[in-house]
């Protein structure tokens, strides 16, 4: 027991560096996983909101920090938080006041929501926003601005779209919208959309209809299933029409090669052998010969 001990604390010695090494790498990598996947707590933020329904990735930056970090639902909201969406996710925040947000794939919102100002400040993607009244409150109304123009909703569902930085497209689809395009106010009502075109801003009338974040969710997840499908059907199909042609071709083999036939013949012992068959009459003749030797 004791050589074990001595031996032990000689190789301890003698690896000593290797080993300080080896635990350093440890502790180093530890510390740089855990500060990758923390999450930023709230702390003393005032929060103004929630996430209520998030579909595949949705994240969040603190006011003056560089790193964002994944939300999940109930996830609180905090003044100044920029929140952003994926490719391919759906995002509600709810607001205190009612007012719900929901964002489509690909949009980043910056909250700035207190006592005096209520403002989405909206640099890409497309978001709905729905707005209503509080009964006997005096309900101020909120703002969605960005670097084109800005969208003001007092009562309504509104869709604010920005396919690129000098666009801006809004549609209502109930209550009102006061627009403002480099300062040009149009008043926009339920079933009005205002488009960005070649020569400006154009107003027409036309169906709007909300779509919600479950929805557009389950149209995403039924687009990956039908791709799947198509993939799977493909490779299914190609299966079979090599299976298929495997079949044609052993049947046309078979047709052009038929396999050797006896014949019997009720007169004699004797075989007869389709004449178009060489393999076979190169056996008879074979056999024949083999027959007049054993006969010699």
């Amino acid at each position: 027991m004791m050589r074990f001990i001595i031996q032990s604390l000689k190789w301890i010695y003698e690896w000593k560096f290797g080993i300080f090494l080896f635990i350093n790498s440890v502790v180093f990598m530890y510390i740089f996983y855990a500060d990758i996947n923390k999450k930023t707590g709230i702390g003393t933020r005032e929060i103004i909101g929630d996430v209520t329904f998030k579909y595949n990735k949705i994240q969040r930056k603190f006011d003056n920090e560089v790193v964002w970090e994944d939300l999940d639902s109930n996830s609180p909201l905090s003044n100044r938080d920029s929140v952003r969406s994926d490719k391919s996710s759906q995002a509600t925040l709810m607001l205190k006041d009612g007012t719900e947000i929901q964002m489509d794939e690909d949009s980043m919102v910056i909250l700035e929501i207190n006592e005096k100002v209520q403002k989405i400040n909206f640099t890409k993607g497309s978001i709905n926003v729905k707005k209503s009244k509080v009964k006997g409150a005096d309900s101020a109304s909120i703002l969605v601005e960005s670097s084109t123009g800005s969208v003001k909703v007092n009562d309504g569902d509104i869709i604010v779209a920005k396919q690129n930085p000098k666009a801006l497209d809004v549609a209502v689809a109930r209550g009102e919208a006061e627009v403002n395009i480099d300062g040009q106010i149009v008043n926009l009502t339920k079933n009005q959309i205002l488009s960005s075109t070649e020569n400006g801003y154009e107003s027409k009338n036309s169906k709007v209809k909300l779509v919600s974040t479950l929805e557009k969710a389950k149209r995403i997840e039924d687009k990956k299933v039908e791709k799947y499908m198509k993939i799977v059907g493909a490779t299914l199909e190609a299966e079979a029409l090599k299976n298929n042609q495997t079949q044609q071709n052993t049947t046309s083999n078979q047709n052009t090669n038929p396999p050797n036939k006896i014949l019997p013949n009720s007169n004699n012992n004797e075989t007869k052998i389709p004449p178009s068959d060489p393999e076979a009459l190169r056996h008879k003749k074979e056999q024949e010969a083999f027959d007049r030797f054993m006969k010699m």
